[in-house]
């Protein structure tokens, strides 16, 4: 089996891309590496972006990134992961991030909001003045927040924020989570987010959150794929939920179907904190 893999350019440190699941559709278009044949499992062990463990993938569904995109491919695997660091001071005053953030934000929310809100163009989660203000750090308290940046080179790709101290003291949070359209697919949210996790425990954090307002009855493609990839692949639960009917204004559009807002947390350490009582967002309107 190992033979035929090599036969068709796979082996071990290979930098592949994933396609043709079916019940794993989510993976299609993620790329990774491969660490090594399973002879009794007729599988690959593939070690995608931003993941912690690897995953056991047949190889028909793996294809080498030299098949997909030709003689460039190896020059641009050898720097697929873009650099992850928390904004500083400095970043306030770069005017072409701070705009570049504002379009990638917004227009990722939108996308999302298709199918939950009447109007997602009118959808506006944040603006120049809110991320002058996350560039530079915001604290109240206890409570410290900042934005955490993907770049790739002088490319803002991603972003999120991320916070200690969020309503309690040993609770981490992040939100505004977004991805450049065209760096989607590539596990840059996978690695934001752990990034966010990582920093919250580096500050004494012992359980993260994370929220969304979303659609449970299934009949929402966006929104059971976001449900999957926070319970199933980050490990969150819902501890509350609040109901957000048909017609409620969020954010400058209005919602156009009876919807759900989710509040997920999940230990970061230890025995992790409990799900205390939590009020309802001052910005949920």
């Amino acid at each position: 089996a190992a033979a035929a893999s090599a036969a068709v350019g796979l082996r071990p440190g290979c930098a592949v891309h994933v396609r043709g699941l079916v019940n794993r559709s989510e993976l299609n278009g993620c790329r990774g590496r491969l660490v090594t044949w399973s002879d009794e499992r007729d599988r690959w062990q593939v070690l995608l972006e931003g993941a912690v463990e690897p995953q056991l993938l047949k190889k028909e569904n793996l294809a080498p990134l030299a098949e997909e995109q030709g003689g460039g491919a190896a020059a641009e695997a050898a720097d697929w992961s873009p650099t992850i660091r928390l904004a500083t001071t400095a970043d306030a005053g770069n005017d072409a991030l701070v705009a570049a953030l504002v379009s990638i934000i917004n227009e990722s929310y939108r996308a999302a909001m298709e199918g939950l809100v009447d109007d997602p163009a009118r959808f506006v989660r944040t603006d120049v003045e809110d991320i002058e203000e996350r560039l530079g750090g915001i604290g109240y308290g206890a409570m410290k927040r900042y934005l955490v940046l993907a770049l790739q080179g002088d490319e803002v790709v991603g972003c999120s924020s991320v916070t200690t101290g969020w309503r309690q003291s040993d609770l981490g949070q992040f939100g505004m989570l977004a991805v450049s359209r065209s760096w989607q697919r590539r596990g840059i949210a996978m690695q934001l987010i752990r990034f966010a996790e990582a920093h919250c425990a580096a500050m004494g954090m012992r359980e993260m959150q994370c929220e969304e307002m979303t659609c449970t009855d299934g009949s929402h493609s966006t929104s059971n794929w976001m449900m999957k990839f926070y319970q199933e692949r980050l490990g969150y639960k819902v501890v509350q939920t609040y109901q957000c009917p048909q017609g409620h204004p969020t954010r400058g559009a209005t919602t156009c179907r009876d919807l759900d807002f989710l509040i997920y947390r999940k230990p970061l350490g230890g025995d992790g904190g409990g799900a205390a009582e939590e009020k309802r967002p001052s910005w949920f309107r």
